[in-house]
């Protein structure tokens, strides 16, 4: 769980409020570059894919199991397209505010019978194109490079 703080600020487009995560609360506090659930997860998808469902169902099992977070059930009531779902929601959660993982699945998974919508595509929070300003969603799918890791290369 990541606990958030609404400082009473509004987002860079003046109408939005502004929320801030509390996961990391100075520049002295420990940042991890990678971590046991995410390797855990890579396994689960990995096993997913290959159609190893009790291993990849095992996989998140095995995070869930400290959290008192309810176990899934056998495979024998789930497909593979069930449980490689599954595998992304659970990297979703456990993953939320680490280093753009999420954009990445979004992209791998384009085109894919698990694709994730991007914002303003059918099937998002904002299906028909627009957000909660009214605006109209672009079409970008990466990060613009920094203007200095430009100028240096």
């Amino acid at each position: 769980m990541v606990v958030t703080t609404a400082p009473g600020r509004r987002s860079q487009d003046n109408v939005t409020p502004h929320y801030s995560h509390n996961r990391y609360t100075s520049r002295s506090h420990p940042m991890p570059i990678a971590s046991y659930a995410e390797a855990r997860l890579y396994i689960a998808e990995a096993e997913a894919q290959l159609g190893r469902l009790d291993n990849a169902l095992g996989e998140i099992n095995n995070l869930r199991a400290p959290l008192g977070i309810p176990r899934y059930t056998t495979p024998t009531t789930l497909t593979q397209a069930a449980v490689i779902r599954a595998v992304l929601e659970e990297r979703r959660r456990v993953l939320f505010q680490w280093a753009g993982h999420r954009v990445n699945d979004m992209i791998r998974y384009r085109g894919t019978p698990y694709a994730i919508p991007w914002k303003g595509d059918p099937g998002s929070i904002h299906p028909n194109g627009l957000d909660h300003n009214g605006l109209t969603y672009g079409r970008t799918t990466c990060l613009p490079l920094p203007a200095v890791e430009t100028a240096v290369n």
